[in-house]
């Protein structure tokens, strides 16, 4: 299982081109797996482009999410983060 190392927002942007290995993209958002040079593979589970956050697992991996609430999601993870360390 991988641990998460951080959580961002926004979330960054993978430098040049990406390719949806495994993906939906439509009016309702977009979901599924990608790659980048830069990043390799990482998933994204988007509805609404302005709330992307960026969580940061092991080994690399990257989960991208849009949760309701970005700032308060991001606060919840980091105190969560907190007490497992």
């Amino acid at each position: 299982m991988a641990s998460i190392l951080s959580v961002h927002f926004p979330s960054t942007e993978p430098p040049g081109i990406v390719f949806g290995i495994c993906r939906v993209e439509g009016f309702y958002g977009a979901w599924g797996l990608y790659w980048n040079k830069t990043w390799g593979k990482f998933r994204v589970y988007v509805t609404n482009e302005a709330n992307r956050v960026e969580i940061r697992l092991s080994h690399g991996k990257r989960l991208i999410l849009s949760p309701d609430e970005p700032k308060r999601f991001v606060a919840e993870m980091e105190t969560a983060i907190a007490e497992t360390t």
